[in-house]
């Protein structure tokens, strides 16, 4: 998918009035991130890195985290307020977020909130795939 059809990305069809975004960024498109997100109506509040156990691939440096911008649309508070803004967890498969980013997540954002992923590898958190059928929990 290509910046601009991120950007035109129907996310209202998916989200209330107030709700949470995670939104996984590579270092070279952080910057663009947040232009996304408040495209999508949300407001960046924090940026959530992932300390990975290895070294990996990059043109300048080699990377060794990835940023995860955490954005907010209403007034949806967090749960919980103990949360710090890097976890560190072992890298698995190519592009495979961590079990630790789910447990963060879910321990974090409020259960009421429907959690769906647009592309994912295993879909945890996902209620509907991006055609918006319904489907069960992992």
């Amino acid at each position: 998918m290509d910046l601009d059809a991120v950007k035109a990305f129907d996310l209202q069809q998916w989200v209330g009035d107030s709700c949470h975004l995670y939104l996984w960024v590579t270092d070279a498109y952080l910057g663009r991130a947040y232009e996304i997100t408040e495209i999508w109506g949300f407001n960046p509040k924090a940026s959530l890195v992932w300390i990975k156990d290895r070294i990996g691939m990059g043109n300048y440096y080699r990377h060794q985290h990835e940023v995860c911008i955490f954005a907010v649309k209403g007034e949806m508070r967090l749960k919980r307020k103990d949360a710090s803004t890097i976890f560190e967890a072992a890298v698995t498969r190519h592009s495979e977020k961590p079990d630790a980013f789910y447990a963060l997540v879910e321990s974090r954002s409020l259960p009421r909130c429907v959690r769906a992923e647009t592309s994912r590898r295993l879909g945890r958190l996902r209620r509907r795939d991006y055609s918006g059928k319904s489907i069960s929990r992992e």
